[in-house]
């Protein structure tokens, strides 16, 4: 059986649609490959109408943020939940939550989704193969719109590698991908639109975890790396400041001070993150600011991203608040 369906649904947040959505991907698969059009069209276009429900919940996109497009019954805003497939469209079309070329793409298809009913396709155009192709190549234009961005505390952010997995609004899992330990994570908003962040990072033995900010690239960004590693004097094995100036060979540029190194062999850490006004930029762990050694400075950039990255092991982000300007 091909795989010709885009399976990438993370950016979800709910695990049962999640599981549903790949269960219907798996059986766009099979009877793809088979040849059934119409199946193929029924289940897309079914795909598609569920993830444009949870769009509009991911994106918050309500009648506040395209009034003049919102339908009203009886001179009130319909519920979200209430909107039809093509009104759900419309209003993320509008809100600009789908690419600007989709709606060429699907709108013939439409009409389509009614031929369920078999009285409703006397004398319309047939279900071809084209068109189960077309519902197939819209369904995964939309998957692939959205498969690198995550939403959580109310913010979109990105992944830029490996795996994270939000099963609620502010919790992040890290998990390793097919063995490959490194995981990372950026929002889309730069550093100078938070100030204040804080969280539970639960960290195994022998994980590594990493506040990272000033992103600007896979290929350039610092971070503060909380150990999972004991090393000979008990403190984190190479923690400190990170510094990258290429993907995949980041080096620590400045050791936190021993008074102010994380314990390795604590499994949760409560990390407070200070932000404002930008040029004061702490951190602190379990109630400790971090300091570096012979006073290195962190070198924060607040018109930069921020994020997180792991390093072995899966590492898991709790109890996220962040407040913004």
């Amino acid at each position: 059986m091909a795989n010709l369906t885009n399976k990438n649904i993370e950016f979800l947040s709910d695990r049962e649609l999640i599981n549903i959505l790949r269960s219907i991907l798996e059986e766009i698969d099979a009877v793809a490959s088979l040849g059934a059009h119409r199946s193929t069209t029924y289940l897309a276009v079914s795909a598609i109408e569920g993830l444009f429900g949870e769009i509009l919940k991911l994106k918050r996109i309500d009648s506040s943020t395209v009034p003049q497009f919102w339908p009203k019954k009886d001179g009130k805003f319909i519920a979200r939940n209430q909107l039809s497939l093509n009104e759900r469209e419309i209003v993320l079309q509008e809100a600009k939550a789908l690419q600007p070329d989709f709606e060429s793409l699907y709108k013939p298809l439409r009409d389509y989704r009614n031929y369920i009913h078999p009285e409703l396709e006397k004398n319309q155009t047939p279900i071809t193969q084209s068109v189960g192709q077309r519902a197939l190549a819209s369904l995964n234009t939309l998957i692939e719109q959205y498969e690198s961005l995550r939403f959580i505390t109310h913010q979109e952010w990105s992944l830029k590698y490996g795996i994270a997995q939000v099963p609620a609004d502010n919790v992040i899992h890290m998990p390793q991908n097919n063995g490959d330990p490194v995981s990372l994570i950026v929002c889309e908003l730069s550093a100078q639109n938070f100030q204040e962040m804080t969280f539970r990072v639960r960290i195994p033995p022998d994980a590594i975890f990493n506040f990272i900010y000033n992103f600007s690239s896979l290929d350039k960004f610092m971070g503060a790396r909380i150990e999972g590693r004991i090393g000979w004097n008990g403190q984190g094995l190479h923690d400190g400041r990170l510094v990258c100036k290429k993907w995949r060979k980041w080096d620590i540029s400045g050791r936190y001070t021993k008074e102010s190194s994380p314990s390795p062999q604590k499994l949760d850490h409560i990390v407070k993150i200070v932000l404002n006004p930008p040029t004061n930029f702490s951190i602190t762990v379990d109630g400790i600011q971090l300091e570096l050694e012979s006073r290195v400075h962190w070198g924060f950039r607040p018109k930069e991203k921020i994020g997180f990255m792991t390093e072995w092991g899966d590492v898991s982000i709790l109890d996220l608040k962040v407040q913004t300007i």
